[in-house]
């Protein structure tokens, strides 16, 4: 995939206009295959493990690596995974294609009935600020 730099931004990967922030990550456009700009969305998936998991816990190493390669598979990439005290065991950031292609891989990922998750789209805050502006 070629990259382009977010909302004609000149280096740094920050955005040029007055709505960015410093040190704010601007995210990216993707080309597609037909030539096409696009940005791919970001869902954070906030989870909880099982009891099934934890009779299998010399595998979890194995389940995450298997699970990133499934989020390639349908396109997408896994910005990063964490494991967490509190409500919740776990937190992964996915960058994934389309709704269809994140529905799919929580599909996939229920049928081992190891997780429960809970996930969440997000939009990216150029697009808030701009919508926040013209409101």
């Amino acid at each position: 995939m070629r990259w382009f730099k977010a909302c004609g931004s000149e280096g740094g990967g920050r955005a040029g206009s007055r709505m960015a922030v410093p040190g704010l990550h601007i995210r990216k456009f993707y080309t597609s295959p037909a030539g096409k700009n696009f940005r791919m969305t970001i869902y954070v998936m906030l989870g909880n493990l099982k009891s099934a998991a934890f009779e299998k816990f010399n595998s979890i190493v194995d389940r995450d690596v298997k699970a990133k390669k499934v989020v390639e598979s349908l396109g997408g990439k896994m910005i990063s995974l964490y494991y967490t005290f509190g409500r919740y065991d776990f937190v992964v950031i996915i960058d994934m294609p389309s709704k269809e292609n994140m529905v799919k891989f929580l599909s996939i990922i229920a049928k081992f009935g190891t997780v429960r998750t809970q996930t969440l789209e997000t939009i990216p805050a150029d697009m808030f600020y701009k919508i926040a502006k013209e409101v």
